[in-house]
């Protein structure tokens, strides 16, 4: 921890005398109320925020401080933070805390409600710079929580205080293994009503106004009602509109304005006019105004943040991937999905299968790749009665494992997201930002130029032309057009067996120009009754090994085989498995090696081009083959002959070409005995956006290089890092409606931003012609978000009704 020692430089200035409220700490934003430091010509509050910030700037991370809206915590002093962790040192809390330890690292999941805004996570995702023994740091904003990978170098205790002494302490609760979700907040419906008590109230005070009735001649009752009206401003001036003040400050204090800022400028318009009317007794002010439009604008905010959290809600509920495990119930093996799996139940994984939730080893020899996890590939080996956690996957033979916990189906979406295995960055990401940059720019100086014209052509319209101006153009429905379209076709989609990475991929799919289909697990289904044997007859014993070697495998031939074995045969302890990629597997059983694959596999030479083949060898000796008849998917020729009138078509099958003349009058391009390193190639060589459609196994390479990668789900389900969907078999005859779904849902989108930009320009020419007031602006802006999420509902589902009945 030698790089985040909180250092007191021997000269500082405190000065009681000199403390002003206007006085902000540089870094964490609060008011130097108690002490005053001053560093490099910056005030902080304190020496902890001053420490970070010389460490920030130390180490050339100077851009969180101009990197969004800064809302650092306070940093405590540092005998508090090492006191307030120490617990961390015991070791029966770091194995309830940590998701991933071995050798020579570990990984962690921390709430911070602490983070607020992108400058947060700048922070954050840069802890590796400033301590160089965590490897990486990956921040989920929505849930408020930090997943850290670190040295064994460094303690749990030592990264929660790297943390809190960054300012983000991490909320601990060690009742719970999963991270606590972030309380939710109250404020805003308070706020609300705050600001619709004083609504309903000051448009009661205001009724003889409207009314112009002879009670208005009454003076003193018409200052009193006045009075009352700018008492009633008070509240939903200084509390219920807080959030649009600090959000436009901040903006402010970094080089830029957000959308909030003319709001806020709205605001104040409506309420020193207010004010000077009627402690002038110049007229009788706009607080009915101005407290239905905080009202209106709260609510439409409140609606916005109801979108988003039911577009999260869909996301998590439609993230079950459809993986199945193995588990064992009195003896008795059953596939069960993994969803369905609870504490301190027994399951069976095979080479290749992932690791669901953190558990204990109970037999087997375990190799186990965490690249899910880690990033790193190298195969860690775990002995009988240590931990093995989620998001592992087994490399080798059989082995059990009894659950601690159940299977989080959002950690599993975390484990899939990783950024190893990440293509390309979502493209509408901060898009709001973007705009706000321009958009705030341009609605001021038309704001401005509303204001001169009125105060020449009639001075009695410039406050509400202008306050109108300021608050009907609002980007609202812009931001939620994009997140909203996106995952709406997601959801849709799920429903459909297409299980996607992230609603960016939609986007992807839209632009596809080539798709390539491997075929044997893709184009063709897993059917035992077409599988032949050819060869000396298998006894008991071989037929226990050859089970036995084939239930260690995921290729689907080797399943196919697995399929015609009867279920009375008892499989064998197994003592080593060795699976290459595209050749066959090799397994040490009882005593014997068993070998499985290719005739190069097992050194046999063979003439065999007619069907696919997989050769038996058992202790050196050649015992027979398997002959595969290829069974097609239903529907799945018809479905290549509609998707060759819009798409070219590649087919890479590892295969003998014996199916040749039957695939190639569907397909553009095709190759057969591809290895998955020809296969990587042959992508890599493809111009355009591409669709690779694999089985998840042997495609891996290819399915990462593709610009979309589908991987085709059946019997026993791999979960793989590399694809960007998992697509269920049964779904694969309806590609090209996928396809066309997903370009539908993007020209949706596109015309759902359209509508938001004309709800803008009518609102804005209205409100320049003075024909709006302010508080008809903020309804409008709630209708406008009300209306595009309306229309890409309505449309979406509609267009999925034609495409998927």
């Amino acid at each position: 921890m030698s790089k985040l020692v909180l250092r007191v430089p021997e000269v500082y200035m405190t000065s009681s005398a000199r403390i002003s409220p206007k006085l902000r700490c540089h870094h964490c934003g609060t008011s130097c109320e108690e002490d005053h430091i001053e560093y490099e010509d910056k005030d902080f509050c304190c020496h902890g925020c001053r420490a970070v910030y010389e460490l920030i700037e130390h180490n050339n991370l100077g851009a969180y401080y101009q990197n969004g809206e800064l809302h650092a915590g306070r940093v405590a002093e540092e005998k508090e933070i090492h006191r307030k962790y120490s617990f961390l040192d015991q070791k029966e809390v770091n194995e309830g805390l940590l998701h991933y330890s071995d050798a020579n690292q570990s990984a962690v999941r921390f709430s911070l409600p602490g983070i607020h805004c992108s400058s947060c996570i700048y922070l954050l995702e840069h802890l590796p710079k400033l301590e160089s023994r965590i490897f990486s740091a990956e921040v989920n904003f929505l849930r408020k929580e930090i997943t850290i990978l670190f040295s064994k170098a460094i303690t749990l205790r030592e990264v929660a205080i790297v943390l809190a002494t960054l300012g983000y302490p991490p909320a601990i609760h060690l009742d719970s293994v999963e991270a606590p979700k972030p309380r939710k907040s109250n404020k805003q419906i308070l706020r609300i009503a705050v600001a619709g008590f004083c609504f309903g109230n000051s448009m009661l005070m205001s009724l003889p106004e409207y009314l112009d009735c002879a009670f208005q001649a009454e003076e003193s009752f018409r200052h009193l009602f006045g009075w009352i009206n700018l008492f009633l401003s008070i509240p939903v001036v200084f509390y219920a509109a807080q959030e649009y003040y600090n959000s436009a400050w901040r903006s402010i204090r970094h080089g830029y304005m957000n959308i909030d800022v003319p709001i806020t400028l709205g605001i104040f318009t409506l309420f020193i006019r207010s004010g000077y009317e009627i402690l002038w007794a110049a007229g009788p002010g706009y607080v009915d105004s101005l407290a239905g439009l905080v009202f209106f604008l709260l609510l439409g905010k409140w609606y916005q943040s109801k979108s988003y959290e039911a577009l999260s809600f869909e996301r998590d509920y439609k993230s079950y991937f459809p993986v199945s495990v193995t588990r064992v119930v009195s003896g008795q093996e059953e596939q069960v999905l993994v969803r369905d799996l609870k504490p301190n139940d027994c399951i069976v994984l095979h080479n290749q299968e992932l690791i669901p939730a953190d558990g204990i080893l109970q037999s087997g020899k375990a190799k186990i790749d965490y690249s899910f996890v880690t990033g790193e590939a190298d195969p860690i080996p775990v002995s009988e009665g240590e931990r093995v956690y989620a998001g592992g996957r087994q490399l080798g033979g059989q082995i059990e494992i009894s659950l601690e916990k159940a299977v989080s189906t959002s950690k599993l979406t975390q484990l899939w997201n990783n950024q190893t295995f990440a293509k390309i960055a979502n493209p509408y990401d901060n898009l709001i930002d973007k705009v706000s940059k321009y958009f705030t720019v341009v609605i001021l100086l038309l704001a401005l130029g509303t204001g001169i014209y009125w105060s020449v052509a009639d001075p009695s319209k410039i406050w509400d032309a202008v306050a109108s101006v300021l608050i009907v153009a609002c980007p609202c429905a812009l931001a939620l057009a994009l997140p909203f379209g996106l995952g709406h076709g997601m959801r849709i989609l799920g429903h459909q067996g297409v299980y996607l990475k992230n609603a960016g991929i939609i986007e992807q799919m839209a632009k596809t120009e080539t798709i390539v289909f491997d075929k044997t697990g893709t184009l063709t289904k897993n059917n035992p009754s077409k599988v032949s044997y050819q060869g000396a007859e298998l006894n008991p014993i071989q037929l226990s090994l050859l089970k036995t070697a084939c239930a260690n495998s995921a290729h689907p031939i080797s399943r196919l085989i697995l399929g015609t074995i009867a279920e009375s045969v008892e499989k064998m302890a197994i003592t080593d498995f060795n699976e290459q990629v595209g050749k066959g597997l090799r397994a040490e059983i009882a005593g014997h090696v068993v070998k499985v694959g290719s005739s190069a596999w097992i050194n046999h030479s063979s003439n065999t081009v007619q069907e696919t083949t997989a050769y038996v060898d058992i202790d050196g000796v050649f015992i027979g083959f398997y002959s595969i008849r290829a069974e097609y998917r239903a529907d799945i020729f018809s479905e290549l002959k509609h998707l060759r009138n819009d798409y070219r078509l590649c087919l890479l099958s590892g295969d003998n070409a014996s199916e040749a003349p039957t695939l190639a009058p569907y397909f553009d391009q095709w190759a057969f005995n591809q290895k998955p390193e020809e296969k990587l190639s042959f992508l890599q060589g493809l111009q355009g956006h591409t669709l690779m459609i694999g089985d998840g196994l042997n495609d891996a390479g290819a399915l990462k290089s593709a610009s979309v990668g589908f991987a085709v789900c059946e019997d026993i389900h791999q979960f793989s890092p590399a694809c960007d969907a998992l697509v269920e078999a049964d779904s694969l005859s309806r590609t090209g409606s996928i396809l066309r779904f997903s370009k539908v849902v993007m020209r949706v989108i596109v015309a759902a931003l359209v509508i938001s930009f004309v709800y803008n320009i009518i609102g804005l020419s209205f409100a320049v012609s003075g024909h709006l007031t302010p508080v008809v602006s903020a309804i409008l802006m709630p209708i406008s978000s009300v209306t595009v999420v309306a229309f890409i509902t309505l449309v979406i589902n509609g267009i999925s009704k034609k495409y998927f009945r």
